[in-house]
């Protein structure tokens, strides 16, 4: 129907997901339920080898991504922001995995 084509809409320009449950009416209208998108996060930061843990795993997975070896999840790895993968993050994620502070 128009409404629902119009509500789909609203619904894409204001990131939510649209659920169609037009069976359920309430005084003759259509009730149209909404839901906020819950995006999965791109990656953990720290989790260079991306099995979903910050380990010992990662220290030798950027090491090696240094020395040309490994391919690695770069943005997961550059825990600094400067844009490269070097021994500063690895310093950074040895701190995650001991539980220090890293700001």
């Amino acid at each position: 129907s128009l409404s629902e084509t119009m509500m789909k809409k609203s619904a894409e320009l204001i990131g939510e997901n649209f659920v169609d449950d037009s069976a359920e009416i309430n005084d003759g209208y259509p009730v149209f339920k909404w839901q906020t998108a819950q995006a999965e996060p791109e990656f953990i930061p720290g989790d260079a080898n991306g099995d979903g843990e910050v380990t010992l795993r990662d220290v030798a997975a950027v090491r090696k991504f240094i020395m040309g070896e490994k391919e690695i999840d770069e943005k997961a790895a550059d825990l600094n922001g400067d844009g490269e993968v070097n021994l500063r993050d690895v310093r950074i994620i040895r701190k995650i995995i001991l539980g220090e502070s890293v700001a």
